[in-house]
């Protein structure tokens, strides 16, 4: 059994999360095999659950946040840190002492890889003499590779999971969290998962004068010179996802910069995604590699987005912008340093963190003051 098949069984008190015993690798398959391990009659009032991890747990520092219907149980120390948490940390920090070659395996959409690959870049200033590598979706490596640092950091990439022999930290550990990522955001999840004290700082986006050159080229080709202002807008994260705004209300939610006969905005996304009938909204979706979305941005005086990759590009480059939540909380996605400007949903759900749900209007009841307040401030900056 790997490191990473361990797991320690939790049993506890089901009415205070008082914790009876913490015992490594037991798998419970019956309430009678609950009371043989126990040396009980009866095991009545007792549940358990699993936390994955090898580092043995002594029982008197921990106790269970119990559960409720829609969450699980956790375990959490006196101070209040995450059990699963403490595990992952403890476990990165074995292998970081223990092995020379670590392979870092990606996961999830291009925001994320940008959190990902500030912490295999933190690591690397961390641990200079390890050797590090990366397995992920080799399509998007040419727009890591503008961030200081992270193409000499993590020197290999492999586009399979499980092609490396050796030692591995997973960032999809970060969805034993269940979307709870606190004031740390998922950026500090992510540290801590790959053994790091605190969150990684955010990377310098180094982009080529060449590479703005030619995005300059693709600007005028589309716009022509006739602007002084142009902002990127991203506002689809997938034609169905709840995050995204439908593209018949976007003109009406721009209404207050449209007016302007100076501003254009360069729409973002990907391809297939439906544009905005609006003569001063640019589709540029599905038109772009990922150094030339990195370009654009760059050249931007603002950007106006939904939670996306987009989102963290902007936030990177330090480009000032307004982001616009609904489903998922803006904190709990970016950590409490962001940098950017939010504007939430009015809705009493907001936040709930459901990518798919039957109330799909979510997005549409913005707060519309703020809004408006906040975009003639992005303009104006």
């Amino acid at each position: 059994m790997g490191i990473g098949e361990q797991y320690q069984t939790v049993v506890y008190y089901e009415d205070t999360g008082d914790i009876r015993e913490i015992f490594s690798n037991q798998y419970i398959k019956s309430r009678k095999a609950l009371d043989s391990l126990l040396g009980l009659p009866e095991s009545r009032g007792l549940k358990f659950f699993y936390v994955p991890g090898y580092f043995p747990l002594l029982k008197e520092n921990w106790k269970v946040r119990l559960g409720s219907k829609t969450k699980a149980p956790r375990l959490i120390s006196q101070d209040g840190t995450d059990g699963a948490l403490f595990l992952m940390q403890k476990e990165s920090d074995y292998i970081f002492q223990h092995y020379k070659d670590i392979c870092f395996v990606f996961e999830g959409g291009m925001g994320d890889y940008l959190d990902q690959a500030d912490v295999v870049i933190a690591c690397k200033k961390k641990h200079p003499d390890k050797k590090l590598s990366v397995e992920m979706d080799g399509s998007r490596r040419a727009g890591l590779n503008l961030m200081v640092g992270f193409e000499t950091a993590a020197t290999g990439t492999s586009a399979t999971v499980g092609k490396n022999s050796g030692p591995t930290i997973e960032f999809s550990k970060i969805n034993k969290m269940c979307g709870d990522y606190g004031a740390v955001g998922k950026i500090g999840i992510y540290s801590t998962v790959a053994g790091l004290d605190q969150a990684a700082e955010r990377s310098k986006i180094n982009i080529s004068a060449k590479d703005q050159a030619n995005t300059r080229a693709i600007i005028q080709e589309n716009i022509g010179k006739d602007y002084k202002t142009i902002i990127a807008l991203h506002t689809m994260s997938g034609n169905c996802n709840t995050k995204g705004i439908l593209p018949a209300g976007i003109p009406d939610m721009l209404s207050s910069l449209l007016e302007d006969p100076d501003l254009y905005f360069l729409h973002l996304g990907g391809a297939g995604e439906e544009t905005v009938r609006h003569d001063k909204i640019i589709s540029l979706q599905g038109k772009l590699s990922w150094p030339e979305v990195f370009a654009v941005i760059s050249l931007c005086s603002g950007c106006i987005c939904i939670d996306s990759a987009i989102l963290h590009i902007a936030q990177h480059l330090r480009v000032p912008t307004v982001s616009l939540w609904g489903p998922t909380d803006c904190i709990n996605i970016l950590g409490n340093n962001h940098g950017v400007e939010e504007v939430t949903s009015t809705n009493d759900c907001a936040g709930c963190n459901q990518y798919e749900c039957n109330q799909k209007d979510c997005m549409q009841h913005l707060d519309r003051k703020e809004l408006n307040r906040k975009l003639k401030k992005l303009l104006k900056g």
